[in-house]
């Protein structure tokens, strides 16, 4: 996959079973992304079961799948047409996800592309003045518990990834102008000034939508997308037309 990733397809012909977990995992975690296509649909208990080959499993207060999609009453932002900013899976947990495996079952339409930023190779290629101002910032951030999460917490802009030791971003993107504003997460910048955090925010975002980092996903039904959250940062690209975008998300601790 460009720029990175890889996609294994089946035609059709596959099945899930015969992957065995270690090179999922292991793939995953050197690839960044791994895209299984062209296999058949699952249930809800089975993409439980084979998120659980990979490891023990986060639940929430509705359990081990989310359900995302579009709500006629939503009280949070993930649950709208708009944008969804970047942001790290667990932030609010008391342990961050491995994994996340996502599931498309239904898309059509325009927009709800998935966006995610290669923190770990942007921060490779970032300059010895930009690395040795990031490693320097740590961020407050809070939200209320209008859906599965919320709360506050303060975590330093960089930090080690758990399991291969290599530097990652851990970033929350403010909302912005294509995004509903529906429970909003506020972030405070330590040591920061008002106005000094508004030329950091203004200067770093935009680093995280720039290539090779930046890959957004085209969801085609079925779908199967494993991803590595901790070096990972994703998002959302605005929902236009794809009202019935429907993605099922497992995390894998």
């Amino acid at each position: 996959m460009n720029p990175y990733g890889l996609e294994l397809h089946a035609g059709g012909r596959g099945d899930l079973a015969s992957l065995p977990p270690d090179w999922i995992a292991t793939t995953a975690i050197e690839r960044r992304l791994l895209l299984l296509r062209g296999f058949r649909n699952l249930t809800q208990h089975e993409l439980i079961e084979f998120a659980q080959r990979l490891g023990k499993l986060l639940e929430w207060n509705f359990g081990y799948v989310l359900d995302v999609r579009i709500h006629a009453a939503p009280k949070n932002y993930l649950f709208t047409e708009g944008n969804v900013p970047y942001h790290w899976d667990g932030a609010f947990a008391e342990v961050v996800p491995r994994f996340q495996v996502f599931q498309c079952l239904q898309t059509g339409g325009a927009g709800g592309e998935t966006t995610f930023c290669n923190t770990i190779d942007l921060l490779k290629h970032a300059s010895p003045e930009e690395l040795s101002r990031w490693q320097q910032i740590t961020i407050s951030y809070h939200t209320e518990k209008q859906a599965h999460y919320g709360g506050q917490i303060k975590r330093p802009l960089v930090s080690l990834h758990p399991i291969t030791g290599e530097p990652t971003i851990r970033f929350a993107e403010p909302l912005n102008e294509q995004s509903i504003k529906l429970n909003p997460l506020s972030l405070e910048i330590e040591g920061h000034s008002a106005e000094a955090q508004q030329e950091f925010l203004d200067a770093f975002i935009p680093r995280l939508y720039e290539a090779p980092f930046y890959y957004e996903h085209h969801w085609q039904a079925g779908d199967l997308l494993i991803t590595d959250n901790h070096a990972l940062l994703h998002g959302r690209n605005q929902i236009n037309g794809n009202i019935t975008r429907h993605l099922q998300r497992v995390h894998v601790i």
